[in-house]
């Protein structure tokens, strides 16, 4: 029999704090190049100016150079939501798939794994992902109280996937494993 130790909620807090770094710092780098192909100020002062003349009741002059700017602005900033949306959900997918553990879990000791204490699959991972961004991150309350209230500690996410988040038992550098 396995016996796995639920991952307590500190050290899960500090992960995502870690994840977080590591994403925003992706998407920092990824975003470079596509506001280095756009001059975002230049489309400051074009909203502004929009906003200005909506607010007086002059009309706007949306000429085709105008238009064809707004276009382009919006253009970048859908392959950009794209890209970090990829990014985001990705980070996230890929390190529990392949060894269960993003950098953070890694960093503070923790491992997610099926019920049995095994490796989670691509499903289960993706379950984790939907939920996580889409009711764990907008209804915090409840996941806190889903974590605390759980016998294994599981978040919503975790329930509905059949996962849990597990604290690794260290080896003493000193002994020897057979």
């Amino acid at each position: 029999m396995i016996f796995l130790k639920p991952a307590r909620l500190a050290p899960r807090i500090g992960a995502a704090l870690i994840d977080f770094i590591f994403i925003n710092i992706a998407c920092t780098v990824a975003s470079l190049p596509l506001l280095k192909f756009f001059n975002f100020q230049d489309m400051m002062v074009l909203m502004k100016d929009f906003a200005i003349s909506q607010a007086s009741g002059a009309d706007f002059n949306f000429d085709p150079e105008t238009v064809s700017r707004i276009m382009g602005f919006l253009l970048v900033c859908l392959v950009l939501m794209l890209v970090l949306m990829l990014i985001v959900h990705g980070y996230y997918i890929y390190f529990e798939c392949t060894s269960g553990q993003t950098p953070g879990k890694k960093i503070l000791g923790l491992r997610v794994v099926d019920l049995h204490g095994g490796k989670i699959t691509k499903a289960q991972a993706l379950t984790r992902e939907m939920f996580r961004w889409y009711l764990d991150a907008l209804l915090v309350p409840l996941t806190l109280i889903s974590i605390y209230s759980t016998v294994r500690r599981q978040r919503v996410g975790d329930i509905v996937a059949k996962t849990l988040v597990v604290e690794i038992e260290k080896t003493p550098s000193n002994t020897t494993t057979f």
